[in-house]
């Protein structure tokens, strides 16, 4: 019963760690992208996402994730919204 329980434990583990590590613009994306041809959408992959991952400037990527980050960190506090 304890093997299980631990083996429960260390997937959960897992599982968060790999979400933390994900960057904070891709799980903008995913929440805002529901609809993938609203304009909301659009503007955030065309604006922001893509930034975050294909510019050159290791600089600006970090500074496009912390951004997002900053958004979903407001969206919960002001709105209760969790974006996943």
């Amino acid at each position: 019963m304890l093997l299980g329980a631990f083996g429960a434990g260390l997937v959960w583990l897992v599982l968060e760690m790999s979400d933390q590590g994900r960057n904070p613009c891709a799980r903008m994306k995913d929440h805002l992208c529901k609809d993938p041809g609203s304009n909301q959408c659009k503007t955030f992959v065309d604006l922001v996402y893509g930034d975050s991952v294909d510019n050159p400037s290791a600089d600006l990527r970090q500074q496009m994730r912390a951004q997002c980050l900053r958004k979903i960190e407001r969206l919960k506090e002001e709105e209760g919204i969790t974006v996943p």
